[in-house]
């Protein structure tokens, strides 16, 4: 999920998702689309919430892309889950 409309390509419309926001109020989600993260990460089907103040992606990027992802205060690294080898950092 993503609340920054810039960040999403392709966006299209999809039957309405309920969705719980983090200070407890709902929304209902229409439009999903690709996200780019730094260097060729890409990722499809990212929800677009217009109320929400943050991104979530890490549990699809995980998923699409096999890997982890390391927080650290101001950045993240994503690694290859088998091998840890890098695929990319992000800020």
């Amino acid at each position: 999920m993503v609340g920054d409309v810039n960040l999403i390509r392709n966006l299209q419309r999809v039957s309405p998702i309920a969705i719980g926001l983090p200070n407890g109020d709902c929304t209902v989600d229409r439009d999903v689309g690709l996200v780019k993260l730094g260097d060729g990460i890409k990722l499809d089907n990212i929800l677009y919430v217009p109320n929400l103040n943050c991104n979530l992606v890490s549990i699809k990027l995980c998923k699409q892309l096999n890997c982890v992802v390391t927080y650290f205060d101001e950045f993240c690294v994503i690694q290859d889950r088998t091998s840890r080898t890098l695929i990319g950092v992000d800020d």
